[in-house]
């Protein structure tokens, strides 16, 4: 019986030809029953071998860049549960070997500098290629290229090596819309002192997986209710400092309501209007 386990996940190959067979192997090294390991692959759950090990196989699509999600579970010796989650990554190449992928994520952004790599087949000189989108603009050379879109849905990338052209296929999307925070709440209870601390109303991208790309609130209206406001009041203020309204804000009191409505944000793709968030103070 062993006294440690270690979860592993591994792909046969991370460069695949459409047609040909990927496999990933899943389970937990220094198998014992006792670790009792459960698998799925992107959700769907695939049973042990006599090995303990999960096997999952598919035959490769079209050319582009893949990811399958795993996730293991298993008893450690101690008797508690532990997780791993693993991302594998593949490329599936066209018959010529070039392939296109994403440097930084599995899709196009609508209003960001996605950075893409192209490779050639055997023999093939990366900066002979030609390289085009069938929207927005594509620029760089030597295999790092910098593509620029313009609409959700569907962007072709195309690749010619000097004998034929081969097409890419890339989702794109719109960046997500921010959400609106004051200091590190989005709403709801807070205490007095700590709402009339905070410098202004942000937007923040919550989980998004291109790095570095930000919003900033540049208009908002705030209203004021309840303790502290014996009338409704209302201000629009430009920016996203409470330097403009700090006034109001010092006149709230526990049983004080507090709602930023009208939020606009400037990032990629323009402006976008942000939700209302309101803060019951106490």
């Amino acid at each position: 019986m062993y006294d440690e386990f270690q979860a592993l996940a591994t792909a046969n190959a991370q460069f695949l030809l459409p047609g040909s067979e990927f496999t990933i192997t899943a389970g937990v090294g220094a198998f014992s029953k006792n670790a009792k390991p459960t698998v799925t692959i992107d959700g769907v759950a695939v049973p042990l071998n006599a090995n303990g090990l999960a096997e999952y196989k598919s035959i490769a699509g079209g050319p582009g860049s893949y990811t399958r999600k795993v996730n293991i579970s298993f008893i450690k010796p101690d008797g508690t549960t532990a997780t791993l989650t693993k991302d594998i990554n593949y490329v599936v190449a066209s018959p010529t070997g070039l392939t296109v992928s994403a440097d930084a994520v599995k899709v196009l952004y609508v209003g960001l500098d996605n950075p893409i790599s192209v490779g050639g087949g055997s023999g093939t000189n990366a900066k002979n290629l030609r390289v085009s989108i069938n929207q927005g603009s594509i620029s760089g050379s030597g295999g790092k290229y910098i593509a620029k879109v313009t609409t959700p849905g569907t962007a072709k990338v195309t690749v010619n090596d000097g004998k034929q052209n081969t097409s890419f296929d890339f989702r794109v999307k719109s960046v997500p819309t921010p959400t609106a925070m004051v200091g590190a709440s989005k709403g709801g209870r807070m205490r007095v002192n700590s709402f009339k601390a905070q410098a202004g109303v942000r937007a923040e991208l919550e989980n998004f997986v291109f790095e570095g790309v930000k919003f900033t609130v540049s208009s908002y209206t705030m209203t004021f209710t309840g303790a502290g406001y014996p009338e409704f009041m209302h201000k629009a203020v430009s920016g996203n400092s409470f330097s403009g309204v700090r006034s109001l804000i010092e006149r709230a009191q526990p049983g004080s309501t507090v709602t930023i409505d009208e939020i606009k944000a400037v990032g990629p793709g323009g402006t976008r209007t942000l939700p209302p968030i309101a803060f019951n103070l106490y």
